[in-house]
């Protein structure tokens, strides 16, 4: 078990997925010190502040560094101690070195968020369900977290 700052949370991904996934912490957002969307455990704060869990998106290589179409995520069950939600923004997106939008990283590109905000005075177990897909490959994850 890997340990943040903030919490615990587990992440299971069942399926194969070719969805690009990337992750950068917005200033709304409670950060994590472990990967967004890895599997494995990371803290989540207790409160009501939102958690981003994971962070998807389909650039363009640099320098057009556009979202290309074709991504999708949905929230398939709630949790039942909080809120899980799909948040369209921009934020960075690191890609890994090597990888044709790399020389995107330094900007703002559209992406998918995954959030999920703990009930006010909620501590213990949570879980909720999300599909991602790019085209026809689909990734059902189900995260399972601990709000401390």
């Amino acid at each position: 078990m890997r340990k943040g700052v903030l919490g615990a949370m587990r992440i299971t991904l069942i399926g194969v997925t070719g969805v690009a996934v990337a992750g950068c912490a917005m200033d709304r957002l409670i950060p994590s010190s472990h990967a967004i969307g890895a599997p494995g455990t990371v803290t989540v704060a207790q409160g009501d502040r939102p958690n981003k869990i994971d962070q998807l998106s389909y650039i363009a290589p640099a320098p057009d560094c556009r979202e290309l179409p074709g991504i999708t995520a949905s929230i398939t069950r709630q949790p039942a101690y909080g809120r899980a939600e799909i948040v369209r923004t921009r934020d960075f997106s690191p890609y890994p070195p090597g990888n044709t939008s790399a020389g995107c990283n330094s900007r703002r590109v559209p992406v998918w968020q995954v959030i999920y905000t703990p009930a006010p005075g909620y501590r213990g177990p949570d879980r909720f369900t999300y599909v991602k897909a790019l085209g026809d490959q689909k990734t059902d994850v189900l995260v399972t977290l601990d709000v401390r």
